[in-house]
């Protein structure tokens, strides 16, 4: 089960070009034969039919995939069960994308702009930005049940360059 919350801002010309949150949740899920062949398919509708209705498809891609004869992933069932990790730091880090303070992005986006601006007053950068926070729940018919959640931010640069009728761009992404 995985559940992603995103915050993301675009600063381009001195300003905020676009703001945009969302969220969205899901589910993932590989099935197994006996032999090891696997089946795999993912849906936003979380509802009892839906998931029942992946199971069952899975299931059939996963028989497929056995009649067809190809690879196997029998050590699936070597796997010890994974005691749970907790709900600690390193494994469980959630913010709510929310609270996070737009102003304080602006603040960044400007500082990051000057300094670029500092090395040629005719570039034009845009900068975005984003905060994710992705949190995983993972369930297997040995009981295994493990939780984490991390978190992702990144920062990314795009220079256009232009000379005449000739433009390129380029990127950088942290």
């Amino acid at each position: 089960v995985n559940k992603n919350e995103r915050i993301s801002l675009d600063w381009k010309d001195g300003g905020v070009e676009s703001v945009s949150i969302g969220d969205k949740t899901g589910v993932g899920l590989y099935t197994f034969t006996e032999s090891g062949h696997v089946g795999f398919g993912s849906s936003n509708l979380i509802s009892e039919d839906n998931i029942v209705a992946l199971v069952e498809s899975t299931a059939s891609i996963a028989k497929a995939n056995e009649a067809a004869g190809t690879d196997s992933a029998k050590e699936i069932y070597t796997l010890p069960k994974q005691e749970n990790l907790g709900e600690d730091s390193l494994h469980y880090n959630t913010v709510d994308v929310a609270s996070i303070n737009q102003k304080d992005l602006r603040e960044y986006c400007k500082k990051i702009e000057a300094i670029i601006l500092a090395n040629g007053k005719d570039l034009r950068p845009v900068i975005s930005t984003s905060y994710e926070q992705v949190q995983w729940r993972i369930l297997r018919s040995d009981g295994t049940d493990v939780a984490f959640a991390p978190p992702y931010a990144r920062a990314r640069l795009s220079l256009p360059l232009r000379k005449d009728d000739v433009s390129t761009r380029g990127f950088v992404a942290l």
